[in-house]
């Protein structure tokens, strides 16, 4: 099974462009099979919906018409470029077309950066990796987490930018979370000039200010971080085996 990501139209029907392939492959052909596919499935959906009369039964087709809907935006084409990305992310949070066009791409980037904190090419291969891993990730709501992690914004107030229930958006961006963090093992490595050497653990520290005991005045109080009375707590993590170890 092939899995499509969203690009933004470009072209008309039978147009070509710089980043679309002049041969037809194997790959393109199921990608077009399984849009035909979804396709159908939403003008069978709608038609259905006509002649429904139960509440109960309508709202669960309305319901699964979203999500088919949703997959055939995101399903159109198997490549994403960091162009299409920042063109989408700054559709979802309010900057429709109209605006884009308005201003300059280093606009267009700043105001992409301020909602989702990285540039559309950093987040691209972030994406792709973790698509590479999770093969059902959906652009949406990657772009989503990226938005929460970098305003932490209240949910109410990503419901009414993402169009999804407070619930949901909780639900999602810490399952998203969760599948970037797993790919911390992969991303941060430590090299270390002495390979053979055994790293007993590693630690990290948290400085507290505080004033000065005044029954107990001396030096041994002084925190070099504030360059005033302090206290440090000290954390040891693991125990390390090789310098690899580190990023676990």
């Amino acid at each position: 099974m092939v899995h499509k990501a969203y690009r933004p139209p470009t072209a008309g029907p039978g147009s070509t462009t710089r980043n679309s392939p002049v041969n037809k492959s194997s790959s393109s052909q199921q990608t077009t099979k399984s849009s035909r596919s979804l396709n159908q499935d939403i003008t069978k959906i709608k038609s259905i919906l006509l002649d429904i009369q139960n509440p109960g039964i309508k709202t669960a087709l309305e319901g699964i018409l979203k999500d088919q809907t949703c997959k055939s935006k995101q399903q159109k084409n198997d490549t994403l470029t960091h162009t299409e990305v920042l063109s989408l992310g700054l559709s979802l949070v309010g900057f429709d077309r109209a605006r884009q066009n308005k201003v300059c791409t280093v606009k267009n980037s700043e105001r992409f950066k301020a909602f989702f904190g990285k540039l559309p090419p950093t987040l691209l291969h972030l994406f792709l990796d973790l698509r590479s891993k999770f093969p059902d990730t959906q652009i949406n709501i990657f772009l989503m987490t990226m938005n929460w992690f970098t305003l932490y914004e209240p949910l109410p107030v990503l419901a009414g930018r993402w169009l999804f229930c407070e619930d949901y958006i909780g639900k999602k961006v810490k399952e998203c979370g969760a599948m970037i963090a797993s790919l911390m093992s992969t991303k941060i490595k430590f090299l270390f000039e002495n390979t053979n050497r055994v790293f007993v653990s590693s630690f990290d520290c948290v400085n507290f200010l505080i004033q000065e005991p005044r029954l107990d005045p001396s030096s041994k109080w002084f925190d070099h971080k504030s360059h005033s009375a302090g206290l440090v707590s000290l954390q040891i993590n693991k125990c390390l085996t090789s310098p690899h170890d580190l990023a676990t």
